[in-house]
């Protein structure tokens, strides 16, 4: 028994290097063509220039990505690790540095994309005044503080990183969503529109500016079907996060907390990490697909 700082990347359970790598693989095969199709769909729908697209966008290149670099590498190092050679120290070091700088992005986009539905609710009169300017300053900074986690990935070990990735990152992207979702709750449930009055999560919803606007500075009002359904997907978003940054949190906690750790449980929880960071990156885009009726549009008329 040891710390699991001490458990080193070479075991002798190729089993499990194999499984990991082989999931991996299959996460690549999933991941580029999905996050190619949301590129793809929102640039040929023409909406790359609205602020809710654009992060959507930041998050499917953030994760296409993931799918390109972190992935494949990540499959190759285990098979490395299985067949008892071992990573070198340069590609071990890409590999955390990606998948931290791409995670993080991913993750901090997610948090940006929730206070721009929240922006959008809780303050529409606000919200119409932003430029396309203060959008890009918020996602320079997004990709600042992920390669900052890079490096620090880097300085002080995966172990610790993942203590600073889990109560930072992931839990104040899960408190914006929260949040989001309780006002979400709050104005949809409790106010009503006329039948006519349609609000979207999508701000490229012909009349969901208009809609925004009229419902929110009108009394109370009854909840209708479509606005059910904007419930339904913000949390169906929540769900999927929070299912899959979990376990992270989860391992996090044993692998800074042990004293005497079982070295197997180590490994077994330094994998369901990895994977549980690249699982998101398939989830993400299978959700904006499902929910998101234009970008799904766009994609027929590309296979036309």
């Amino acid at each position: 028994m040891s710390r699991s700082n001490d458990c080193g990347s070479i075991h002798r359970w190729s089993a499990l290097s194999y499984t990991t790598s082989t999931c991996s693989t299959i996460m690549c095969l999933l991941t580029i063509p999905l996050n190619t199709a949301v590129i793809v769909a929102i640039i040929k729908s023409g909406n790359y220039t609205s602020q809710f697209y654009m992060i959507m966008l930041n998050i499917a290149i953030s994760d296409l990505l993931l799918g390109v670099l972190t992935e494949p590498l990540g499959a190759a190092l285990l098979i490395q690790e299985g067949l008892g050679t071992g990573p070198k120290k340069a590609e071990l070091s890409t590999f955390l540095a990606s998948l931290f700088v791409l995670g993080t992005s991913s993750v901090l986009s997610m948090a940006l994309l929730n206070i721009d539905r929240y922006l959008s609710i809780q303050f529409p009169a606000f919200y119409e005044t932003l430029k396309e300017w203060h959008l890009l300053v918020s996602l320079s900074a997004i990709w600042l503080v992920s390669a900052f986690s890079g490096y620090l990935s880097l300085n002080i070990g995966f172990t610790r990183y993942l203590l600073i990735f889990s109560l930072c990152t992931v839990l104040f992207t899960v408190g914006v969503m929260f949040l989001t979702m309780r006002i979400f709750w709050k104005k949809l449930v409790s106010v009503t529109a006329p039948n006519d009055n349609r609000l979207s999560i999508d701000p490229d919803n012909q009349n969901s500016r208009v809609a925004t606007t009229k419902v929110f500075s009108i009394g109370r009002f009854r909840a209708t079907s479509n606005q059910r359904r904007i419930i339904r997907t913000l949390f169906f978003m929540l769900a999927i996060f929070i299912t899959s940054y979990f376990p992270v949190f989860l391992a996090c906690i044993y692998l800074n907390m042990c004293h005497e750790c079982d070295c197997l449980a180590v490994h077994i929880l330094r994998d369901v990490v990895i994977l549980a960071i690249l699982v998101s990156s398939v989830a993400r885009p299978i959700n904006f697909l499902h929910r998101l009726s234009n970008l799904r549009n766009e994609l027929r008329c590309l296979k036309r």
